[in-house]
């Protein structure tokens, strides 16, 4: 293992360069984790880890148990490399949002498919700006509508249980 993810992943650091532009930093504060992820000094995406927290008593049945995951198909990227970053951040920001198998964008409350209006809310920036980014992943053919709602390309993305 090269010596400065393993500097990273045992604490040592809390700024790993991983090339190219991108940085994964880590700002610790009272326990718990805020991990940022960045391309060329711009944020794409953080979120909180709390390293104490036990694992789930209720894991998620459609996994057997074992977490869910988001598999980013590396190839389908490559494929689309004048992709704007706030296009890839997009992507990154609905992960969460994405139904089991069928890669349709679903309210992770009411497992409805999303709206136009409710996609501004989740990534956080204005509603003109999402429909700019939602045209630009359209004409790349990764992201499409239909009458179930906006998919996200299987080429890029696949959703399933840890294996």
């Amino acid at each position: 293992m090269d010596k400065s993810i393993s500097d990273y992943y045992n604490h040592n650091t809390n700024v790993l360069d991983l090339g190219k532009g991108f940085v994964l930093g880590r700002e610790i504060s009272k326990g718990i984790e805020y991990v940022t992820v960045e391309f060329e000094g711009e944020l794409v995406y953080s979120f909180w880890n709390n390293p104490k927290k036990k694992p789930s008593k209720n894991p998620p049945k459609h996994t057997g148990g074992k977490p869910s995951y988001v598999k980013w198909m590396v190839e389908g990227l490559r494929q689309h490399e004048g992709l704007s970053i706030e296009a890839a951040g997009f992507l990154v920001k609905l992960t969460d949002n994405i139904q089991w198998s069928t890669n349709l964008l679903i309210s992770k409350r009411n497992k409805k498919p999303l709206m136009i209006d409710d996609i501004p809310k989740i990534i956080g920036i204005g509603r003109n700006k999402t429909l700019d980014i939602i045209k630009e992943l359209t004409t790349a053919q990764l992201l499409s509508k239909d009458k179930d709602g906006y998919k996200i390309s299987p080429s890029l993305i696949q959703k399933g249980g840890a294996k």
